[in-house]
């Protein structure tokens, strides 16, 4: 029996094909715990599906989608991701090749107000009111993990 903890994906070695299987494959796993598929050549479909995956997950805390080809269907698909899975503690989805409409970036903003669990987004919103209610809930967000933390070791 194999147990990985971490999955890195390089781009020269999966198809999309092979990506869009990766998605469906996520939903199942329990073992790995970090997500890495940084310059993957992860393209819309199956950003999409990657982010379908993940919302059945329960074991992912780190996601990297860094400098992938994303654009707005997948970060559309990440922010629905943020309104179901809990898990997930840190998103990494700079550098994205493609351009980003605002309406996913203002979709994103609204997914993360709604989730307490996100503590870390990698990304930076071209549209400023975005930019400062993602940090607004990021900051708070924090804060209910310390708030947690705290409590935690007040039982012990």
């Amino acid at each position: 029996m194999f147990l990985f903890f971490c999955l890195f994906l390089l781009h020269r070695f999966f198809t999309e094909e092979q990506q869009l299987r990766l998605g469906a494959g996520l939903a199942k796993n329990e073992h790995i715990i970090e997500f890495a598929a940084a310059n993957a050549k992860i393209g819309e479909r199956a950003g999409a599906a990657i982010a379908k995956g993940l919302t059945l997950n329960k074991s992912i805390g780190i996601v990297n989608l860094e400098s992938n080809l994303l654009g707005g269907p997948g970060l559309e698909a990440l922010a629905d991701l943020l309104l179901v899975n809990t898990t997930i503690k840190e998103l990494l989805i700079n550098n994205q090749r493609t351009a980003i409409p605002s309406k996913a970036e203002t979709k994103l903003a609204n997914a993360i107000e709604k989730n307490t669990s996100l503590q870390k987004l990698g990304y930076v919103c071209r549209d400023q009111a975005c930019r400062q209610k993602i940090d607004k809930f990021i900051f708070r967000n924090k804060d209910l993990a310390r708030q947690a933390r705290v409590a935690a070791s007040k039982k012990k």
